[in-house]
């Protein structure tokens, strides 16, 4: 028996990779763990994985948007027994109460093939967008207020909360966890958009030392169509101002033809070496999902 394969069968043997094979991994410069750190990870619950101990090769995948209904591919260190650990770790999550295994070619870029030998079929088509020459300043219309929300504002996290899962398919919504962290980031702008007191969007905004990521507009779906993702853009714009030397990124779903219209109305231009597809693995339970809610 040798590279962790049955002798007789010629099968792989993948184990779960628990703290104590994590630190028995042979972790290289191309990992984005540190041994300690994923066997703390593993330890807390925030990430799963399978090994091959002969071999030492593994995959490992963590909660997408801290939503352990989804677990996301974020690091596959295999090259034979890649399919095998993939499928051994899809077991794995669906016994863990996982919905969904997905990956993201912005993590792990293989071809289609690949993900669909190790059952993985398209999900999800990301485009992406760039604006470095914006509008010329015009005050946003009028009827919509913005507030900025603070970290640990329960009220409002709520808020958030019921605006992102009335705006968004189930596959891209922020758990709590998602949002709390977020908030607590300096670099991060959160606001909530409302018209006489009652919310109806919410905009999200990431800074860098060299450019500005438009996180997220959610608008509520019975104002959709009526201008408030315009006046949420707008103010965006103005509050981060792009220019060539901080330019403003964006992605968004190929099939948001609503959307991708509104950001290229305003000069938002298609940066298609960044665009990436969701791959995804269906594991139990999906019948409870309601199709509306996970596809755009």
């Amino acid at each position: 028996m040798s590279d962790g394969e049955n002798g007789t069968r010629g099968e792989v043997v993948c184990e779960w990779l628990d703290e104590a094979a994590a630190l028995k991994l042979r972790l290289d410069w191309r990992s984005r763990f540190e041994a300690d750190e994923l066997a703390a990870l593993i330890g807390a619950g925030e990430a799963w994985g399978s090994w091959v101990p002969g071999s030492g090769e593994f995959v490992v995948a963590r909660p997408w948007r801290h939503r352990r209904e989804i677990a996301l591919l974020v690091e596959i260190a295999a090259i034979r027994h890649a399919d095998a650990l993939i499928a051994d770790l899809a077991m794995r999550c669906r016994d863990e109460g996982c919905v969904l295994l997905m990956s993201m070619e912005l993590h792990e870029r293989r071809r289609a093939a690949s993900w669909q030998r190790a059952g993985l079929a398209p999900l999800e088509d990301v485009v992406t967008y760039e604006l470095v020459d914006p509008p010329p300043v015009v005050a946003a219309p009028g009827g919509i207020s913005f507030e900025i929300v603070s970290a640990g504002d329960a009220p409002r996290l709520a808020t958030l909360l019921a605006l992102d899962h009335a705006a968004f398919p189930w596959i891209w919504w922020n758990s709590e966890e998602e949002f709390i962290r977020y908030l607590a980031a300096e670099s991060v702008s959160v606001a909530i958009g409302t018209v006489a007191r009652e919310p109806v969007c919410y905009v999200g905004l990431t800074r860098y030392e060299n450019a500005t990521h438009l996180d997220r507009i959610a608008v509520r779906p019975d104002r959709q169509g009526a201008g408030v993702g315009r006046v949420a853009l707008t103010w965006a714009i103005e509050r981060a101002r792009p220019s060539r030397a901080t330019p403003m990124g964006l992605s968004t779903q190929q099939t948001n033809a609503r959307s991708r219209a509104l950001y290229e109305s305003v000069g938002f231009r298609r940066r298609s070496s960044d665009d990436y597809r969701l791959y995804g693995r269906w594991l139990a339970g999906r019948e409870s999902i309601p199709a509306s809610a996970w596809v755009s």
